[in-house]
């Protein structure tokens, strides 16, 4: 069976769900895909100040105990930004089998090295280190050769009810947000024994 994720690089619980999905699609023998949504298309590509709202400092202090839970070094940057090219770039690299070392790159630019993945040079430079081709990425991207990849994304997470992400789809089960890998597991397990077929 399939996992789906919808993602975005602009959250920081996709980015925790990331190792958590990986490893329970290898633990279940499950095919994860994932589906590159954005989820603030207004956000401006050269970024702005992140507001400090009651409900931002919740979140923060969230991120900061699932984070120490996992044992994943991160940090909220100080800006939000536009997320479109990367998620454009992902499926560049998924057509190069280079899309995990990417989508890892993207994350560490931004929740770890506070770099602006709204511009193209970030975005080429994660590239980089994913082993992909600065030049045909970089062409990939003037061209806008996945746009409408990312568009079918969001009409299918329009059309599945996908509120936010990180969201996990596999056969009925959908899961919002992160969830403790044991409740993942559970659900999991639960959802493949719904669907084994009766001999």
């Amino acid at each position: 069976m399939k996992i789906f994720l919808y993602y975005d690089y602009i959250c920081p619980f996709c980015f925790l769900a990331t190792e958590r999905v990986l490893d329970l699609a290898r633990e279940f023998d499950l095919e994860a895909e994932w589906l590159g949504f954005e989820i603030h298309p207004e956000y401006p590509a050269e970024g702005k100040r992140r507001k400090k709202t009651e409900r931002t400092i919740r979140i923060s202090e969230t991120l900061e105990n699932v984070a120490a839970e996992a044992g994943v070094e991160i940090k909220l940057p100080g800006f939000v930004t536009n997320s479109r090219l990367c998620l454009e770039g992902a499926e560049f690299a998924k057509e190069k089998n280079r899309f995990m070392e990417f989508h890892k790159a993207c994350y560490t630019a931004y929740f770890r090295e506070g770099k602006n993945i709204g511009l193209l040079e970030t975005v080429l430079e994660a590239g980089e280190r994913a082993g992909l081709c600065p030049e045909e990425l970089s062409e990939s991207l003037r061209k806008r050769s996945f746009s409408e990849k990312i568009e079918k994304n969001m009409e299918s997470a329009r059309e599945n009810m996908v509120l936010g992400v990180p969201t996990l789809y596999l056969g009925e089960l959908r899961i919002h947000g992160i969830q403790p890998v044991e409740s993942y597991r559970k659900l999991i397990a639960r959802e493949l024994l719904r669907e084994k077929p009766l001999h």
